[in-house]
């Protein structure tokens, strides 16, 4: 039910592409180098600093602890409950 060129969410949040992406620019084997850098960068923070918490090192394969915590915040951003949202008061 998606439309051509899109992924599903678990498709486009798998630690191993995302690390992909950290460590050789690539993204489901498509050189992402050119890419605008407002896409890249939050890619490349978040793997970094999950790498950083970890003894594993950048240019080694994610280590068993980094997809845990990675399983862990997916969890938590795409299984957590809408924040309610309370209407503006009308005028």
């Amino acid at each position: 039910m998606l439309r051509d060129g899109q992924l599903d969410a678990a498709m486009a949040t798998t630690l191993g592409q995302l690390d992909q992406v950290y460590r050789f620019n690539l993204y489901y084997g498509y050189d992402v180098t050119n890419a605008p850098e407002a896409l890249r960068q939050p890619i490349i923070a978040y793997v970094g600093a999950l790498r950083q918490g970890s003894k594993s090192l950048s240019g080694e394969q994610p280590s068993r602890h980094l997809f845990k915590v990675h399983r862990r915040i997916e969890t938590l951003v795409l299984v957590a409950p809408p924040i309610p949202h309370t209407p503006l008061a009308e005028e």
